[in-house]
C-alpha cells in the first residue's frame, strides 16, 4: 500500500510589505518573500498533498496600512486551514479576529479558519487553538486527529534564556492525549518531537526576517499514513540559500544609531507633561511636531500599536 498525504504543516509566515531592517538588501521584499511561498505551494504538489495548514502568524501585523500586501497574499498563499496567532489578532483578541488582515484572507476563500472539529481528507480531523486557547481533545477517537495550535512550547536546543519551564514539550502529555499529531505556532524555531503518541512539529519561522533567525532553517511538516496506515510526520527543509542579509557591521552601526536617536528622543520626552492615560497621544504629538528618525519612529510606532 502506498503512503497516504495528508496535509503540509506550517507556521510564523509574518508577511509584511516592508522589508524588516535586517533583510533591507532584498531587491524586492514581496518577491523575497514570494519565492518561499511558492517552494511551499511546489512542494505541496511534488508529494501530492490535499491541503495546508497553518499554525498562526500569517501577517507580521493585524492590519495593514494598504490593502497592497492583503491582495498580494491573496494571489501568492497557498491555500489551507489555519488559526489565527497573537500577530493576526487586535489587541491579541480572539473576540476581534473580524477586524483583522486575517479574517480577509477567511472572506476571501484562502484560508480556512478552524473554529471547530473540522475534517477535511480522509480521516484527518483539524481541531484549531488559536492564542491563549486551551488545548483539549473534545472528539470521539477513531479517526486522526490533529491539533492545530498557536502556543509556545520548547524543548532542549529550542528555547530562549529563561524560557517558563510549564512551557516545555513534556507538560503537553496530558492536553495532548487523543491527538495523533500537533503542530504548534510561536517559537520561531524548529523541532520536531513525540509526546506520548502524538507526533508533534513546531515549523518555527517560514521566512526568516531577523538576524537571530539567519541560522534557522524554513521547515515545513509533511503528514502522512505509511504503507502500514499509521500516522507519521517528517519535517522538509525549504531552500534559502538565495536569502539576502544587511552585513553584520553595517547592523551593528545601526543600532549604535538607533539607540542614541533613542536616547536623545526619551531626554526630551521626560520634558514634556503628559498623564499616564494620555501618554499614546504626546508621543504621537512629539513625532509630529519634532524631528525623529524614520527608523526611531517606526521603532515607536510598533511598541505603541504592539
Amino acid at each position: 500500500m502506498a503512503i497516504e498525504p495528508l496535509a503540509l504543516l506550517c507556521s510564523d509566515i509574518h508577511l509584511t510589505l516592508k522589508a524588516p531592517r535586517a533583510r533591507a538588501v532584498e531587491p524586492s521584499w514581496l518577491d523575497a518573500q514570494g519565492a518561499i511561498l511558492d517552494q511551499l505551494k511546489a512542494l505541496k504538489t511534488k508529494l501530492k498533498v490535499p491541503t495546508v495548514v497553518y499554525a498562526g502568524d500569517i501577517f507580521d501585523k493585524w492590519y495593514t496600512p494598504t490593502q497592497e500586501l492583503v491582495n498580494w497574499a491573496i494571489s501568492k498563499l497557498p491555500v489551507g486551514y489555519s488559526i489565527p496567532g497573537q500577530h493576526d489578532l487586535p489587541n491579541h483578541r480572539i473576540e476581534d479576529v473580524h477586524r483583522s488582515a486575517y479574517w480577509t484572507m477567511v472572506e476571501a476563500g484562502i484560508l480556512y479558519h478552524i473554529d471547530k472539529p473540522t475534517p477535511v481528507v480522509g480521516d484527518l480531523v483539524l481541531h484549531g487553538f488559536p492564542w491563549l486557547s486551551e488545548i483539549k481533545f473534545t472528539d470521539t477517537p477513531g479517526r486522526t486527529h490533529l491539533a492545530v495550535a498557536h502556543k509556545y512550547v520548547w524543548m532542549s536546543g529550542s528555547g530562549y534564556v529563561g524560557a517558563p519551564m510549564d512551557a516545555r514539550t513534556e507538560c503537553l502529555q496530558e492536553a495532548l492525549q487523543g491527538f495523533q499529531a500537533a503542530v504548534f505556532g510561536d517559537n520561531h524555531r524548529p523541532f520536531t518531537c513525540k509526546i506520548g503518541d502524538c507526533h508533534l512539529i513546531n515549523p518555527g519561522c517560514l521566512i526568516q526576517r531577523k538576524v537571530d533567525e539567519k541560522s534557522t532553517e524554513a521547515t515545513v511538516g509533511f503528514l502522512y499514513r505509511d504503507e502500514e496506515g499509521v500516522c507519521q510526520l517528517k519535517p522538509y527543509r525549504l531552500d534559502t540559500s538565495e536569502t539576502k542579509w544587511v552585513p553584520q557591521v553595517e547592523m551593528a552601526r545601526d543600532d549604535e544609531s538607533i539607540s542614541e536617536d533613542l536616547n536623545v528622543f526619551l531626554a526630551k520626552l521626560k520634558t514634556l507633561e503628559s498623564k499616564p492615560f494620555d501618554f499614546v497621544e504626546t508621543v504621537n504629538r512629539y513625532m509630529e511636531t519634532h524631528s525623529v528618525s524614520a527608523t526611531v519612529k517606526e521603532i515607536l510606532i510598533d511598541a505603541l500599536e504592539g
